[in-house]
């Protein structure tokens, strides 16, 4: 297979070299395609989680810019005996092995992916510093802080049902035989806006010292276009539109979702009506007032 220069990609945007770079990535990609008329976008905005057709892609990424640590293009049919060409990176990020992992754990842990070559120069620093306290035997340096330092391990676990909050969850795939649901996930953002999507996997990120992270990878319905993706009617009840979907971001620590139902909408086909679920051995008892005999009045 042919070896690809890549270092358009950590030019500018309206660089004539990065733009003479997406029309060569576009050739391969779409080559490999074995005649697909849609691919993963690696824009920073979709980062590979969206199919789009070639001419939807180049927009995306004159406008959004690449991923630039998605150095390998294995999302596009590249393989990982393939080699990318040795001038086609600085040195700063020649020794660094990229993978489709290693930018899903990017943006799980929050991590623009556009900040990812200077979140990466800070982390190497703090890795240093902690080492060299270790080392020194530094009260400050806990277990749980040296393990962090050290970073994730390369060996990742997945699972199809995971029980978190009180509330038992499968991926989507994993029920579709079932006649239960426990796919739907709720999660709270910024500004206070819930989040509705469905669970599409379950990974265990390992740290040393036995130390685990699990993180919900999930479809989102677009909560933010209102009348569009998500309404509110006048009894509470919401709604979201299954065909308007969020493209970035998909994943959130397993231990910052609660579970919801989705209940088909008669009227409307391409909606659902959601239904909040309540952890099991959680009882919503109403509070009642109790008079003292004093006259006093308490919540019970």
């Amino acid at each position: 297979m042919e070896s690809y220069n890549r270092d358009w990609m950590l030019c500018k945007k309206n660089d004539p070299k990065y733009r003479t770079g997406v029309k060569k990535f576009l050739e391969f990609a779409f080559t490999q395609g074995k005649g697909n008329q849609v691919v993963p976008c690696p824009c920073v905005k979709c980062n590979n989680e969206r199919r789009k057709t070639r001419p939807e892609i180049e927009l995306d990424l004159l406008k959004f810019g690449i991923v630039k640590s998605y150095t390998r293009w294995v999302r596009h049919g590249e393989s990982f005996e393939c080699q990318v060409d040795a001038n086609a990176l600085d040195d700063s990020h020649q020794n660094i092995e990229h993978n489709h992992m290693s930018d899903m754990l990017y943006e799980a842990f929050g991590m623009a992916t556009q900040e990812v070559d200077a979140e990466v120069g800070e982390a190497v620093d703090a890795k240093a510093n902690v080492t060299s306290l270790a080392q020194e035997k530094h009260p400050a340096v806990t277990e749980h802080l040296q393990a962090l330092a050290d970073g994730p391990g390369r060996v990742v676990a997945t699972m199809n049902s995971y029980m978190v909050n009180g509330c038992l969850f499968r991926t989507k795939d994993s029920e579709m035989e079932r006649e239960t649901q426990n796919s739907g996930i709720v999660v709270l953002g910024e500004n206070d806006v819930e989040y509705y999507g469905l669970l599409r996997e379950v990974i265990e990120v390992q740290y040393t010292g036995g130390n685990r992270v699990t993180l919900f990878m999930c479809d989102w319905w677009d909560v933010h276009s209102h009348g569009r993706g998500i309404t509110k009617d006048c009894f509470e009840f919401i709604s979201v539109n299954i065909g308007k979907v969020l493209g970035n971001d998909p994943y959130v620590l397993a231990s910052q979702v609660g579970q919801v139902y989705y209940v088909q909408d008669v009227a409307k086909p391409n909606w659902k009506v959601v239904v909040k679920a309540n952890p099991r051995n959680f009882y919503d008892v109403p509070e009642i007032l109790v008079q003292d005999s004093i006259g006093e009045t308490t919540k019970v």
